[in-house]
């Protein structure tokens, strides 16, 4: 039908003259008319003809990937009767994995609640901070009276290695074990695995760090899939088997953090009933105002509450399946907070990183630096072969300057630019110290206690970014309502909040 009237709005009588077109008449009608018809008319035919063929592409893509999910989905069970020397030999080769039909569900990232702020952990490389950045969040978020929960989906080199150990450690928390994660574990151990889904550390923590409140819930520090080589994903896949299907390891992460994030919710809002009913009176950590001042201003936004999803390896490093992290991961789309790259060529890699979240659909709403200001320095030789002197490298203050220029907004499509903030840098353990059964070493708690304030900057940072979502998406509705036309409806009879707003995220 719209052919047809654009047909007659071209001056022609009826859509005869469109079959015409197509058989190409001996005698053409107005020559030099029909001409310019033709052409429009094939552009109008291709344009419908590819999105009929698009359309039922997807559909065909949709019904196949309805009926596969389920065998997408596959985990390796260990088995019970492999004993430890088995394990050890079984390291050295690579093994196929017995697939295990796991019952998923599609999509389940869709109904993350909003209320509380969650916010996933991104690294422009390896080994740049991100594990240190949720410790000092961890750290800092008591201090603050801000609930927490930190997890971990995919760890390599576990036990020994174990990122949440020390989020937990940090925040005086516990470390809980997905079925996976357990199952590693025990077959670490060579003992049976169904006590180890939930380590307590919370008494040696409290050893370390005095007494906390009693009243409060412990934070819950999760690692949901574990391999014991510490190398890739893909590769502990192929070296150990138990391998993990992407909407496996989606469905499990969206399940938890939403349990997570309304668990959260509900502690949040029972603090502040009781708070609002008379108790004052449970101080904060610090006996100065401005712990105080800073503990009103990172509640304001969420109730005091933050969850914490920490990535494996850099934005682009694979997950299990082979298949990139950050297209993994993207149908959650928490808004990011990228660990950036200090060191010489860092800046590169830092903007490389970014705009790898940003073309997905990822909203980066920090970058973080460890160490800015501290060893990062390069050395300029002199003619006479002597060493010059060494200049700091300064890429904390380029990319803020990069990010407050022009040329970044284009690349933003007029979202606000990320906050840039520099921590201090950490200084490596004492040697031979043991994070699994030494806990914290002193330099990590050391620096905890020094570097406390920038984390305190960069909790109210997240706080705030949160809320700044939150007012966007609500000042999107009430744009809807004032300027959206929407077929079939008296515009007479709408009355604010009339519109509904989803927060739309990647294959809903």
């Amino acid at each position: 039908q719209n052919i047809t009237s654009l047909v007659h709005l071209q001056g022609c009588a009826s859509r005869r003259h469109f079959k015409l077109k197509r058989r190409r008449p001996s005698v053409p009608y107005c020559e030099a008319h029909m001409s310019q018809e033709r052409r429009f008319l094939y552009l109008l035919c291709k344009n419908v003809r590819i999105a009929k063929l698009a359309a039922a592409s997807m559909r065909r893509f949709a019904s196949a990937s309805a009926r596969q999910g389920p065998q997408n989905a596959m985990m390796d069970s260990p088995k019970p009767t492999t004993t430890q020397n088995e394990a050890n030999q079984s390291s050295t080769r690579i093994t196929q994995p017995t697939p295990t039909t796991i019952p998923v569900t599609p999509h389940a990232g869709a109904r993350l609640p909003l209320d509380v702020p969650a916010f996933s952990i991104w690294g422009a490389n390896t080994n740049v901070g991100k594990t240190l950045v949720s410790v000092g969040l961890a750290h800092a978020a008591p201090v603050h009276r801000v609930r927490f929960s930190y997890v971990k989906p995919v760890q390599t080199g576990f036990p020994g290695d174990a990122d949440a150990r020390l989020v937990a450690l940090a925040c005086r928390g516990q470390m809980d074990l997905g079925p996976h994660a357990a199952a590693t574990a025990a077959l670490v151990a060579g003992v049976d695995g169904s006590d180890a889904g939930k380590v307590d550390i919370a008494a040696s923590d409290t050893m370390q760090h005095g007494s906390h409140d009693g009243g409060r819930v412990q934070a819950r520090c999760t690692t949901l899939f574990a391999w014991r080589h510490a190398v890739s994903p893909h590769l502990a896949v192929r070296l150990e088997g138990r391998g993990v299907g992407d909407e496996q390891l989606l469905a499990a992460t969206a399940v938890h953090v939403q349990q997570e994030l309304e668990g959260l919710s509900l502690q949040a809002a029972t603090y502040t009933a009781s708070a609002s009913g008379g108790d004052g009176g449970d101080g904060g950590d610090g006996g100065d105002g401005t712990a105080s001042d800073t503990t009103a201003t990172a509640g304001s936004s969420s109730g005091g509450a933050l969850l914490l999803l920490e990535t494996a390896g850099g934005v682009t490093s694979p997950a299990p399946s082979g298949r990139l992290t950050c297209d993994v991961l993207r149908p959650l789309r928490l808004p990011a907070v990228l660990v950036g790259d200090p060191r010489l060529g860092g800046i590169a890699a830092t903007l490389s990183a970014y705009d790898s979240l940003l073309s997905r659909g990822w909203d980066v709403e920090v970058i973080v630096l460890v160490g800015q200001h501290s060893v990062s320095q390069i050395t300029c030789g002199e003619s006479n072969g002597d060493r010059g002197d060494a200049v700091p490298l300064d890429n904390l203050s380029f990319i803020r300057e990069h990010f407050g220029g022009a040329a970044a907004a284009v690349h933003r499509l007029g979202s606000p630019p990320p906050e840039v903030v520099g921590v201090p840098a950490c200084p490596p353990p004492p040697q031979g110290h043991n994070v699994q059964y030494d806990g914290l070493d002193p330099h990590l708690q050391d620096w905890l206690d020094y570097s406390l304030p920038a984390f305190s900057e960069l909790l109210n940072a997240l706080q705030r970014r949160h809320q700044r979502r939150l007012s966007t998406l609500l000042a999107g509705a009430a744009a809807a309502e004032a300027q959206l036309w929407w077929p079939f409806t008296q515009h007479a009879g709408l009355t604010h909040g009339s519109a509904t707003l989803v927060d739309g995220r990647c294959g809903e």
